[in-house]
């Protein structure tokens, strides 16, 4: 494939393109959400499509809790229903695979329609809510 080629979310040599990021948020004393979600993410299985260099699509994986979770997908609004995602979802599933990582999850904004039909055509089965807040509940 030549530089800026948009067959897919393959480099040059085959291999998927791997997210970068040098994102400073914030400071030391103050480290806000985002940091924290930066520090959650794997890298290494997080992958970006890209064409000409603009962003067609991203989907990144973090670790909450010791378990993996596909958190987000997103595809710019001009590639939205051509199978981007979920193509690019696919790669990063066959690398959790690949590293002997066989239980992922996802989350979806409840109402998110297209990311509920993008996992289900995935084989994700919806499980229930995100916890909200660990500890006891509220006004206990």
């Amino acid at each position: 494939m030549s530089p800026g080629d948009d067959r897919g979310p393959r480099a040059e040599g085959g291999e998927p393109r791997r997210a970068k990021a040098r994102v400073v948020i914030g400071d030391e004393e103050t480290p806000s959400a985002i940091d924290d979600y930066f520090t959650q993410i794997e890298w290494p299985f997080s992958l970006v499509w890209e064409s000409h260099g603009e962003l067609i699509c991203m989907v990144f994986v973090v670790v909450v809790g010791g378990e993996h979770y596909i958190d987000p997908v997103a595809t710019a609004p001009a590639e939205t229903g051509r199978g981007r995602g979920h193509e690019l979802a696919r790669a990063v599933l066959a690398a959790l695979s690949e590293a002997g990582i066989a239980e992922v999850g996802a989350t979806i904004t409840d109402g998110n329609v297209p990311s509920q039909r993008l996992f289900a055509s995935l084989g994700f089965e919806r499980l229930g809510p995100w916890p909200r807040h660990s500890g006891p509940p509220r006004g206990a």
